[in-house]
């Protein structure tokens, strides 16, 4: 184990507490200077999230991992989260899993979402006059593994700085060693061996009609369907979100919706601006079964203190869909294939029997999910919109298709010209934590913002 006379002393918690503690860096540098933003689908699916993001730090002691549930990730791996509010906390590795006790010792990561307090520069100035500042500095370019799993690029494509620095030889050792583990124990995440499609002629991907979602390790299941027609009385009425407008600067009046826009609707998913040849297409080929052109759901990127304790990590992902859009499904231990579970219409107050979905009040009248065995984050909702809910894009299995992969294009129409609650990223946090919370977010927000601009010339240039 580091010295801590060697290492960075941290500070992290979660959203209700029990994971506060004190670790050390591992190594002397800044322990975000090998942070890094993996998209591989076994962390999508863990935690719910497009993309986990880890930091090394020294072993803790056997006390660190109190109150946290333990989950394997394949032989080698091991995830740890709250089991009160659902946080992803740590992740240790070993080498191999035949290493002996003799051999090197296992390797702690945590989920940077959760630290709350890093000596910044002029802090340790005060402390350790004379040592050199780098170890102190924040990383200037992102660092990002197997985006290849995302088959669109997941978040990487708005963090693009990151895409230029690939991981090193070592680490693409250790994650094919990873892979290798994960397969041989039959814990790996095969997306071309499940039924990510859909279930009406839609081929791969979930194209059609029905799109399936599920956790790590599938004790949640959930079948979401596509919209009614946007007028329809079926569809629930909903103040906007901050993802829209943000709260701090709009008026309560505007928020509270009084013309009952559905906003949630949208009726195509993003199209790239070099797909001019494709302007004239019938948007009901884009549809629903019922020929409606809002076949469509928003989704967004939050960066609010809340999102950050209880996932783990500075951007949570969600989709808005109406409750009476999805079916929840749980996998008993008879189950011997997924079409085993029936699914439901999403019932908070009568979840099918066994449902290991655990229940979290981040605030007064608002909830949070989660899988009680993998930790993935599963949804959120409140009590002033309850046919409203937000659902973990992480989860959704649309990686088929033409417009397929981890962001789900062909459901989901992103919001790229905000970052939900973007003005707290550093809230409660301080030193170099508040520092790299903030510039991670700013540089989401560039990263969309970029896009977002892009979309709209192509929009004008339509109309």
């Amino acid at each position: 184990m580091v010295s801590p006379t060697n290492s960075t002393s941290i500070t992290i918690s979660c959203h209700c507490g029990a994971a506060r503690q004190t670790l050390s860096a591992r190594g002397s540098r800044g322990v975000f200077s090998d942070a890094f933003f993996c998209h591989c689908s076994t962390c999508r699916r863990t935690t719910g999230v497009l993309c986990a993001s880890y930091a090394p730090v020294s072993p803790p002691p056997a006390t660190a991992t109190t109150g946290l549930e333990a989950y394997a990730l394949s032989p080698t791996t091991t995830a740890y989260f709250c089991s009160t509010c659902g946080c992803h906390v740590f992740r240790a590795r070993r080498p191999s899993a035949s290493a002996g006790a003799g051999e090197r010792e296992w390797e702690w990561e945590v989920a940077t979402g959760t630290i709350t307090h890093v000596p910044d520069e002029e802090e340790e100035e005060e402390k350790r006059e004379g040592e050199k500042k780098e170890r102190y500095k924040l990383p200037e370019q992102w660092r990002h593994r197997h985006v290849r799993d995302t088959k669109d690029g997941g978040l990487a494509v708005w963090l693009p700085a990151g895409l230029s620095r690939l991981s090193d030889g070592k680490e693409e050792e250790e994650e094919e060693e990873e892979e290798e583990n994960q397969e041989e124990a039959g814990t790996v995440d095969n997306d071309d061996d499940e039924d990510d499609g859909s279930s009406s002629g839609g081929g791969g991907g979930g194209e059609g009609d029905t799109l399936l979602a599920a956790c790590h390790c599938g004790s949640i299941g959930l079948r979401i369907t596509r919209p009614a027609p946007k007028d329809s009385p079926l569809n629930p009425d909903s103040g906007y979100p901050d993802l829209l407008l943000a709260y701090a600067s709009t008026s309560p009046a505007v928020v509270a919706n009084p013309a009952h826009e559905r906003w949630y609707l949208r009726s195509r998913g993003p199209r790239d601006e070099d797909e001019d040849e494709d302007e004239d297409k019938d948007d009901n080929e884009r549809g629903g079964s019922d020929g409606s052109s809002y076949a469509y759901y928003l989704a967004g990127t939050c960066a609010c203190p809340s999102c950050r304790l209880t996932s783990g990590f500075e951007i949570q992902t969600w989709a808005f869909i109406p409750r009476r859009n999805i079916l929840i499904h749980h996998q008993t231990p008879s189950s011997i294939t997924r079409n085993c579970r029936q699914p439901v219409p999403l019932d908070f107050a009568a979840l099918p029997p066994g449902t290991p979905l655990r229940q979290y009040e981040s605030s007064p009248g608002r909830m949070r999910e989660f899988c009680a065995r993998c930790g993935a984050t599963v949804f959120w909702h409140d009590k002033f919109r309850p046919d409203l809910i937000d659902v973990s894009v992480g989860l959704l299995r649309a990686e088929g298709g033409d417009r397929g992969g981890a962001r789900a294009e062909n459901w989901l129409e992103w919001w790229t010209g905000r970052v939900s609650f973007s003005e707290q990223a550093g809230e409660g946090r301080t030193g170099a934590a508040k520092a790299w919370g903030e510039r991670v977010i700013r540089a989401l927000e560039e990263g969309m913002g970029r896009a977002h601009r892009g979309h709209e010339r192509h929009r004008d240039k339509e109309e």
